[in-house]
């Protein structure tokens, strides 16, 4: 896709010396094209702490001092905001009022598929919503008075080394006996290793209270706290961060390094490019000018504050770490300090990565990889790449928040940021153990009594490891629990698919729930799976369209592409000639109303794919019973409640890979609807993303019980159904003659194609489930259901 650029110019300010002295900071907009963020980091100026569009720009926070050395190097920018610290500060006089709405309308979602409740005792802090240093460790204090049992009192992070102005940062350790040092794998979380990313921070409380909340109830929470000890930093660099709090009280400070006196005006090194591997590795991963933000300081680990962290590394040995900084939305991983080499558990960092970023949708990679740029003497190179006085420890560097966001994101933005990375912090922990995940490897649909199946991944270190799998049915729809599935000798990463037999209640209606999930016995402890829904019935295709024109559809901005498609060579999408720009909406009807009067249960699916910016911009997929006069946003498997959507559920993020969405209707059976996708974009500086595709659009729908099946053909004939190893197709048009046809899954995905000449199509090859065969003489088409036993 073509990149649209809003504005760009040469800007000809020159920046005088007052405006150096009050330290006016700007937003802008730089174009990266080719070599650019290596130019600008040889030039020490961050690049790891802006919104980045690979190979387009770079959004981020320059000095005065950096806008001279872009207009003198000759870069190409454009200024959003001249006075950065006035804009995050007179942001939140407008964006307060909407913070307890907005959290309501989160909270109380019914859709909501998280799973993961607002943990009661989160609060804002008094600086711009952030806790102040002072707040940090009284909320230290707090967790320890109220959670004794689970959490140890704060401990400073050292009892030799203080920083330069004379502090030492706090810790505090979450276990089921946190106030005695035991031998479990242990994990790190680390906030504030730059001063004015204080994001990363908040949502540490945020995991922290989530975790104490729940250990009670929560069989997976109770897994994690008996079988790991969580080691949290919220804040590194104290003195930093204070000297932030000095400068601008209500929030909006910029100061990113320490504040150690190096001889500029701008005190201080940069603790992210301090630790000793590849330390200086080269001057455009870290800065050998005292006066950059990414001044490396004069050896690795000369400033106290990485002295100290190294050695609580050495002195704890960590299995695995995060260490949270702002902002780009997206999880970075080893190495930093090159380009050219990947570590030896890139298989791992991948697998771990795609997991921990399934509930944010954020793009992860090396830096290299996702952004472009290296960066040297960094954090999570030292802790994953020192081996020689620690164990390797696996670690990560999330960029929480998106280029609207900033440094300093709105007060009502602050809680969404928490919550988005609460499952990867889950996930991180869950990794340490044996843990391995159950997932549904069956169809949503279930006509009778039979086999569910499942996949279990192997997913935890301590691997390999023996699982007890119990179906633990919720509701009635189930006579009883079947006997438990025994799995052994899983290892790291290995995916195995079982099943177990369900006998369904005898009297279920059709469209009836059928809900359960799955409890794990490792020998580490029990943890347990998502729930699981089906829905009782065999489905009949109310409307099916392949996608590959937009003759179905009404639209004035949406068309087909040959860009990208699930099956066959078209999908729809909402830009097909390029990005979608700020401020837009664009919308895509059904243009024929669906009568889902006679049914009893109905839903969607289809194929999607979506890059489409967190924070400012969603895709919807929504429901009108007025004929379009109101709309209603629709759950999915992949929607989740979106703030920019008022609460309401949608897409937002990056999901590259196809999925195979299901979007329930039952609320809307009886009546007669339209559907239609939405694409809503806000302001965000002209950032422009590739948007939302769909394919293998269709609409399933389940009689009430004792009402035959519908046929799509009367003239269409399948037996026997259920089959078995071979399908027999009667068909007036087609019998005795040559037919096309193709195999679908109730999800869309084509799983079978060819040609038949005598009425016949084996079958053997399916696995158990539901089925739609659709069949093809070349002057008609029709489709029926069928059963694979």
């Amino acid at each position: 896709m073509k990149y649209l650029f809003v504005l760009v110019f040469i800007c000809l300010f020159i920046y005088s010396s007052a405006q150096e002295e009050k330290k006016v900071w700007t937003k802008a907009k730089v174009e990266i094209r080719e070599d650019g963020l290596a130019r600008m980091s040889k030039l020490g100026i961050a690049v790891d702490d802006g919104y980045i569009k690979k190979g387009e720009f770079i959004i981020r926070d320059f000095s005065a001092q950096e806008m001279n050395l872009l207009q003198e190097n000759g870069f190409v920018f454009e200024v959003l905001e001249p006075d950065v610290q006035k804009y995050y500060k007179d942001r939140n006089k407008t964006g307060k009022k909407k913070e307890d709405a907005v959290s309501k309308s989160i909270m109380s979602l019914s859709c909501q598929n998280s799973g993961y409740a607002v943990p009661q005792n989160f609060s804002l802090g008094s600086m711009g919503g952030f806790f102040t240093l002072a707040e940090i460790n009284a909320q230290l204090d707090s967790i320890r008075l109220r959670f004794p049992t689970l959490a140890s009192q704060k401990m400073p992070l050292s009892s030799t080394i203080t920083t330069y102005e004379g502090r030492v940062p706090n810790f505090i350790r979450l276990s089921n006996n946190p106030d005695v040092l035991q031998t479990k794998p242990r994990l790190m979380y680390v906030g504030l290793t730059h001063a004015r990313e204080p994001a990363g921070m908040q949502q540490l409380f945020y995991f922290m209270y989530y975790l104490l909340e729940n250990y009670a109830q929560d069989k997976t929470v109770q897994f994690i706290l008996d079988n790991c000890e969580i080691y949290v930093v919220p804040c590194l660099n104290v003195d930093g961060y204070l000297y932030n709090q000095t400068t601008d009280p209500s929030g909006g400070g910029m100061h990113r390094k320490n504040v150690s006196p190096n001889g500029s005006s701008n005190q201080g090194v940069d603790l992210n490019r301090n630790y000793g591997y590849q330390w200086g590795y080269d001057d455009v991963g870290s800065s050998p000018d005292p006066s950059m933000d990414t001044y490396r300081g004069t050896a690795g680990f000369s400033e106290a504050e990485t002295q100290m962290m190294k050695a609580f590394c050495e002195e704890y040995q960590f299995t695995l770490g995060i260490d949270y900084h702002c902002y780009s939305n997206v999880l970075l991983f080893p190495w930093g300090y090159t380009s050219d080499l990947l570590t030896p558990d890139s298989s791992l960092y991948n697998a771990y990565s795609e997991l921990m970023t399934r509930q944010n949708a954020y793009p992860y990679g090396t830096p290299s990889q996702a952004l472009g740029y290296n960066g040297n003497g960094g954090a999570f190179d030292w802790f994953y790449g020192e081996q020689t006085t620690k164990p390797k420890t696996i670690c990560w560097s999330p960029e929480a928040g998106n280029a609207t966001d900033g440094f300093w994101p709105q007060i009502s933005r602050i809680q969404d940021i928490c919550s988005v990375n609460l499952e990867a912090n889950l996930f991180m922990a869950l990794f340490a153990t044996d843990y391995a995940m159950i997932t549904n490897s069956s169809s949503e649909f279930m006509p009778a009594s039979g086999y569910v199946y499942f996949d279990i991944k192997g997913l935890g270190m301590q691997l390999p490891a023996n699982y007890t799998i119990s179906l633990m049915p919720v509701g009635t729809a189930i006579q009883s629990a079947p006997a438990p599935r025994v799995v052994n000798n899983i290892n790291l990463l290995e995916t195995r698919t079982d099943s177990v037999w369900i006998n369904l209640q005898p009297g279920l209606q059709n469209g009836d729930l059928i809900r359960y999930y799955y409890q794990v016995q490792s020998g580490m402890g029990i943890f347990v799976s998502d729930t699981i829904t089906q829905i009782y019935g065999q489905p009949n295709i109310i409307f099916s369209d392949d996608c590959n024109n937009i003759a179905n559809w009404t639209t004035t901005t949406w068309n087909v592409t040959s860009s990208t498609a699930c099956n066959g060579d078209y999908s729809l999408t909402d830009s097909p000639s390029g990005n979608y720009s700020d401020y837009t909406t664009r919308t895509i009807t059904l243009t024929q109303s669906l009568d889902l009067t006679s049914y009893t249960f109905a839903a969607l699916t289809y194929c999607a794919r979506w890059d489409v910016l967190a924070g400012t911009d969603y895709v919807e997929v929504a429901v009108s019973i007025n004929n379009g006069t109101s709309w209603t946003a629709l759950c999915g498997k992949y929607t989740k409640p979106l703030s920019v959507n008022s609460g309401n559920p949608g897409y937002d993020g990056t999901q590259l890979t196809w999925i195979d969405e299901f979007v329930s209707l039952e609320d809307y059976v009886g009546q007669s609807v339209k559907i239609r996708f939405k694409l809503k974009a806000g302001f965000a500086f002209g950032v422009s993303n590739d948007g939302y595709y769909f394919d293998n659009f269709q609409v399933l729908g389940i009689l009430p019980t004792g009402v035959n099946t519908l046929m799509q053909d009367k003239n269409l004939n399948l037996w026997p159904n259920p089959a078995g190893d071979i399908l027999n197709v009667g068909m007036h048009d087609v019998q005795g003659k040559q037919f096309r046809y193709k195999i679908y899954t109730v999800d869309g995905r084509c799983v079978d194609s060819g040609i038949s000449l005598l009425g016949q199509i084996a079958i053997s090859q399916l696995e158990k489930g539901i089925y739609f065969l659709e069949v093809s003489n070349g002057s008609s088409t029709s489709r029926e259901s069928f059963v694979k036993e």
